[in-house]
């Protein structure tokens, strides 16, 4: 098999066993992936009374070489709203919001940690029961929940129960996710053990009640997109079972490079 071949099979399989997750986002079994990212799952928690400033925490470097902080909040540390660019703007699609990445670990000590994005334009602005959220309805806004979407259902157990009920517009869904979380012995959400970097997004269609936002993904053997269709429910962007492009499709990295940068 050529090089080419098998980072196409290994993206397919990858986007294949993540849409089984956020589609069919209710399974009982183990999923094992063919990517898995080392690096990704030496985040550190820092408790809130470690009497720490948000100044000096800890960080690392992702496998991209971003920074990332090890946040001093269980749901990460979120900024004070800002004024983003303004929607008449020419540069309104395209407007870089400034990030700063986040290192959340997983739901038991040996889970990988993964890495989330925080915008004082675009949000996330609050955090409840560990969960950020309070995205901006905006095309940044959009882009920045859908990670914290993504990420937060693959982590499974506890945090993906949450971050369904927060972010998944679908009655019975919710209510397995609550069921799961009165009865932790039971059943769980499977842990996805790949994690790649977010490099970039773009905006593929953009109204105020929805959005499809076009992901360049890293790792160290490539780059790959994603494709996520998010809507505004309520106060916030939420997903809906057919919301996740069911594979990941390979992508020069010149091509990513091109799109809003992360």
């Amino acid at each position: 098999m050529s090089a080419e071949s098998s980072a196409t099979t290994r993206w397919g399989l990858i986007g294949a066993v993540a849409a089984l997750v956020l589609i069919v986002i209710f399974s009982s079994a183990t999923v094992i992936s063919a990517l898995s990212s080392p690096d990704s799952a030496s985040g550190q928690e820092v408790a809130e009374d470690s009497g720490l400033t948000r100044d000096q925490r800890t960080t690392v470097r992702d496998q991209i070489g971003r920074t990332v902080y090890s946040p001093l909040n269980e749901g990460g540390d979120v900024f004070e709203p800002t004024k983003g660019m303004d929607e008449n703007s020419s540069s309104y699609f395209t407007f870089r919001p400034d990030v700063e990445w986040q290192r959340l670990s997983g739901w038991t000590k040996k889970s990988v940690a993964r890495d989330y994005p925080y915008s004082a334009v675009a949000g996330p602005w609050e955090v409840t029961d560990g969960i950020a959220h309070s995205f901006a309805r905006s095309p940044q806004g959009a882009a920045l929940a859908g990670i914290h979407m993504l990420n937060g259902l693959a982590q499974g157990g506890e945090r993906a129960a949450k971050a369904t009920i927060r972010f998944v517009d679908d009655d019975l869904s919710v209510e397995i996710a609550e069921q799961m979380l009165a009865e932790p012995e039971g059943p769980q959400l499977p842990e996805q053990s790949w994690s790649s970097a977010y490099a970039s997004y773009t905006i593929l269609d953009y109204s105020d009640d929805e959005a499809t936002i076009r992901y360049g993904l890293a790792d160290g053997d490539g780059y790959a997109s994603w494709d996520l269709t998010v809507h505004w429910v309520g106060e916030d962007w939420k997903m809906r079972a057919n919301s996740v492009a069911p594979e990941l499709r390979p992508q020069g990295k010149e091509m990513v490079t091109r799109w809003v940068t992360l």
